[in-house]
C-alpha cells in the first residue's frame, strides 16, 4: 500500500506545483496601479514568460506520466485476464508496481542516482 501512497502523493505534488505556478502574480487585483509601478514592463514580461514556460513543462510532464500510468494499467489488465493462479496475480502485481515506480522516477535506483 505504501507504493500506491507514494505514487498518489507524487501526482498530487505535481498538481499542487502547477496550481501554485498558475496562481503566481506580480500584480495584485486590489492595488494594481501600485504593483505595476513597482515593476518594469521588461520584468513583468520576463516573469510571466517564465511562469508560462514552467506551467507548460509541468503540464507536459504530468500528461506524460498519466499516459505511462494508463499504459501500465492496460498491460496489467492483460496479464490479469490470462492469469491462471493467484500466485501469478501476486507476481504480476509486484512487477506492475515496480515498473510503474520505475517509469515515474520513484524507484530506489533513480533516487540513488540523484546526488544529495
Amino acid at each position: 500500500m505504501s507504493s500506491y501512497s507514494q505514487i498518489w502523493t507524487f501526482l498530487l505534488q505535481v498538481r499542487r506545483a502547477k496550481h501554485l505556478i498558475d496562481r503566481l502574480s506580480l500584480v495584485k487585483p486590489t492595488d494594481s496601479t501600485l504593483s505595476l509601478a513597482q515593476h518594469s514592463v521588461h520584468d513583468l514580461k520576463q516573469f510571466y514568460s517564465l511562469r508560462l514556460h514552467l506551467s507548460w513543462i509541468i503540464t507536459t510532464l504530468f500528461d506524460f506520466w498519466m499516459v505511462v500510468i494508463q499504459t501500465e494499467v492496460d498491460a496489467f489488465a492483460r496479464v490479469v485476464q490470462h492469469a491462471t493462479s493467484v500466485q501469478t496475480l501476486v507476481g504480476a502485481h509486484a512487477a506492475h508496481i515496480a515498473q510503474l515506480k520505475d517509469r515515474l522516477l520513484l524507484s530506489a535506483t533513480v533516487r540513488s542516482a540523484i546526488p544529495s
